[in-house]
């Protein structure tokens, strides 16, 4: 290297190239690994926040039932106590038996301006006066700070439309699936 003065140079700049690389490298891959790690915690806040909603359904308590609901389904009801009210009024849910419960997959997560938003998957059987019902369902969960969620779940008579017109802010790249379900 000492006939070649530039040789050194060059082998130096390399040198502090590869340092660099390394860095950029490992910052990259930090980066990657905290969104990873974020939307895992997130996954696990979203089936939490399922099974508590579907526990509360089971046990029929309205009342707590309501915290996992969508704010404009409650406010479309008149609120919390008028919604809880109906709840218990609905006689046909003494009748509801809900056999299976499975979490499906997060369709899609996305965080907005102001909130996360996800579309859940789950698979219920139930039996409903005598009749057993069973098939997908989904929900759109909301949450301000990726650990409480409420829901709105995606009825089979409710249009994209009307679902867009309630949920305004909804991420437009959203697909909105139909709920499956057979009677039988």
């Amino acid at each position: 290297t000492e006939n070649y003065p530039g040789f050194k140079n060059v082998f130096n700049y390399l040198r502090d190239m590869k340092r660099y690389f390394l860095t950029f490298f490992v910052i990259l891959c930090g980066l990657g690994l905290q969104a990873q790690l974020d939307t895992v915690l997130l996954s696990k806040n979203i089936y939490t926040a399922e099974d508590s909603m579907m526990a509360l359904f089971k046990r029929k308590d309205w009342k707590a039932y309501a915290d996992y609901m969508n704010p404009t389904i409650i406010e479309l009801m008149g609120g919390k106590e008028q919604f809880v009210k109906t709840m218990q009024e609905l006689k046909i849910l003494d009748e509801v038996d809900v056999q299976v419960h499975k979490k499906g997959k997060i369709l899609e997560l996305a965080k907005m301006e102001k909130e996360y938003q996800c579309i859940v998957e789950t698979f219920m059987q139930m039996q409903v006066t005598g009749m057993l019902v069973s098939g997908s369902s989904y929900d759109i969960g909301i949450s301000t700070d990726g650990k409480t969620w409420t829901f709105f779940r995606i009825e089979e008579s409710v249009t994209p439309d009307q679902i867009k017109q309630l949920l305004p802010n909804l991420n437009s790249n959203f697909k909105l699936p139909k709920a499956q379900r057979a009677m039988g």
